[in-house]
């Protein structure tokens, strides 16, 4: 009986240490990887190397996403009578997604861009690992059960974990780890539209603060790579483009559209940041699914255009088969068929165009997993069917419908998103549309122009910025932000206690090169500070030395400094109490001294080492 139990245990022991000597095992072999591969790659091959693997691997993430969309979506299409209950699939989706992301994801997870431009900006572009698959199976529930949004956020999202995460693995810095992060969105832009060029320009416009020559390459690499797996695996092209090219006389007409998109893209932005505004205040995430289900349901009961993507309907506008926007209606599609006239169609498409924001935002803050890039192209390509109808139906000109339908996607697009680069490529890219190069350039100029002015901020940047977190662009604010603020701190001031005497100060002071010296009580709390300056009218009267404290040679600092403060935020403040020197403290204690000139060599340091890699 003494041997049996003896034996059961040693088998209760070597079960439950097998698990980890196994992780034993996997970390010592990552850590040995890591090393070799680190010791014999130089730094440019390792990054061109690793580029080309996140690629591959988000080229392969890019086509699982649409292989599963696309299944479920014709799975759902698939039942006895899914035609007259079409519209009731996507209340199905939310509440799917939502029962993965709290039940089996078990993470607050961030379920757009934005998320990731807040882990590039305030996290050091540290994306969770989660992300790596999450957004794949929520955002192919999401769009696959008819969803009004699209698949590219979330292989944007998935890319740019699968980039951050393999930056960590080799323990790489901000700046690398951003890059890497960068390679992978780009990468999940140009495999969900086999767009490589657009992909590259999307990571530039929007998730890299710092751009250079040199960090073109690995992105270049990465979204050749990434293209290549979903050319192989998925080699149809998405649309669709035949144009005889552009004519000068057209030329007023895509100012006026540039212009008109540019307004319409303010609209879009503000519409869908108060729609989500409205669904933030419902906290639980099954009632926001379900009255955001609900809601969602019934706008397509009304306009079943709406459903997924919509980009069935820019294939129909492309070939000028206008009877799609009436198919899928399930009690009127007959009527609508037999009564169609191109007023009705006109009719249908403005309200589409008005309420397509609507139906995305509620898609997205009812807890579903989808960006706006889709959604971009569909009002975009309505509005260019709009406006040049309208033109040709007054009589004046005549222009084709067919080029204003393809500018129409890239200015929304640019107008939407602020990314004039990548509408302009991306659409050219995805249609052929290179002859519409010169029409594509003005109105995604002229649309990001007039956006911009309206409405300063993105989708993507708007609550950032609200918060003062968004730095974009700006070098001086990028640098600032990132310099470690903890390092610039000089702990070795002479600290006066507040019961000293003048005597005591005068000799503390004359050991020491510093002009402001800091004043703490027993319990090392900030009191204030005494500036050498003022200390002179005083500090050689000896008769004053004994009678004379601290506690009235003092004054309270102009401002301090928190442990937490960035450079950026310790900048403004010297510069606004017209200050040279300022005390750190942390929670009132007392940690150290920081001047204006510290700060503005370490950022002179930094563009230095930034100039030369």
């Amino acid at each position: 009986m003494g041997s049996r139990i003896e034996d059961d245990m040693k088998k209760t022991r070597k079960h439950t240490h097998s698990p980890h000597i196994l992780k034993r095992f996997a970390l010592e072999f990552k850590r040995i990887f890591v090393l070799l591969f680190i010791k014999y790659t130089t730094r440019n091959n390792r990054f061109i190397l690793l580029s080309m693997v996140i690629g591959l691997i988000v080229g392969l993430a890019a086509v699982s996403l649409k292989f599963l969309a696309h299944s479920i979506h014709n799975y759902a299409q698939s039942f006895e009578r899914s035609a007259e209950l079409h519209f009731l699939f996507p209340l199905i989706g939310l509440l799917l997604t939502t029962i993965f992301f709290k039940f089996l994801v078990h993470s607050k997870v961030g379920k757009s861009i934005a998320d990731i431009i807040f882990c590039v900006e305030q996290r050091s572009s540290l994306v969770g690992s989660e992300k790596v698959y999450s957004h794949v199976i929520g955002g192919s529930l999401t769009v696959g059960m008819g969803g009004s949004v699209g698949l590219e956020a979330p292989v944007v999202v998935t890319g740019a974990a699968i980039g951050s995460n393999i930056a960590k693995l080799f323990k790489f810095n901000y700046k690398e780890r951003t890059l890497l992060l960068a390679c992978g969105a780009s990468g999940g832009i140009a495999a969900i539209f086999n767009s490589p060029i657009a992909g590259l320009l999307f990571s530039i416009e929007t998730l890299l603060p710092e751009f250079s020559i040199p960090t073109i390459i690995p992105l270049l690499v990465a979204t050749a790579s990434a293209a290549i797996v979903a050319k192989s695996l998925y080699s149809d092209q998405l649309f669709v483009f035949i144009s005889s090219g552009w004519s000068l006389h057209a030329i007023p007409f895509y100012i006026l559209l540039g212009i008109s998109l540019g307004v319409f893209s303010a609209y879009f932005t503000k519409l869908v940041l108060t729609t989500k505004l409205f669904f933030e205040v419902r906290r639980h995430p099954f009632k926001k699914a379900i009255v955001g289900g609900l809601l969602l349901c019934g706008l397509i009961f009304l306009l079943p255009p709406l459903y997924g993507e919509g980009y069935e309907i820019i294939k129909a506008l492309l070939v000028g088969d206008y009877s799609k926007l009436f198919d899928d209606y399930a009690f009127l599609a007959q009527w609508f068929q037999m009564h169609s006239t191109m007023g009705l169609v006109l009719l249908v498409s403005i309200l589409l165009i008005i309420v397509k924001p609507i139906a995305s935002a509620v898609t997205i803050a009812a807890g579903g997993v989808g960006g706006v890039f889709a959604p971009s192209l569909f009002v975009g390509a309505l509005s260019g069917f709009v406006f040049s109808t309208i033109v040709n139906q007054l009589g004046f000109v005549e222009v084709p419908t067919v080029n204003f339908v393809v500018v129409g996607m890239a200015g929304a697009l640019s107008g939407i998103l602020h990314v004039p680069l990548t509408a302009i490529f991306l659409i050219a890219e995805i249609t052929g549309g290179y002859s519409l190069f010169v029409p594509l350039m003005i109105v995604s100029a002229l649309s990001f122009f007039v956006s911009k002015l309206i409405e300063p901020e993105t989708l993507y940047t708007y609550r950032l910025s609200q918060k003062g977190l968004y730095i974009g662009h700006d070098t001086d604010k990028f640098v600032l932000h990132h310099l470690d603020l903890s390092s610039l701190i000089s702990t070795d001031c002479t600290i006066l206690k507040q019961e000293m005497t003048l005597g005591d100060v005068v000799d503390a002071v004359s050991k020491s090169s510093r002009n402001v010296f800091p004043v703490v009580d027993k319990l090392g709390h900030l009191v204030g500070v005494i500036v050498l300056d003022d200390l002179r009218e005083v500090m050689f009267q000896r008769d004053l030395y004994d009678s004379v404290k601290v506690k009235s040679l003092m004054k309270d600092p102009p401002t301090v400094l928190k442990q937490s403060d960035n450079a950026e935020k310790a900048i403004r403040k010297f510069d606004a109490y017209n200050a040279w020197h300022l005390p750190v403290v942390h929670y009132n204690k007392y940690i150290g001294m920081i001047s204006k000139k510290t700060v503005y060599e370490a950022y002179r340091a930094y563009l230095v080492e930034s100039l030369q890699t």
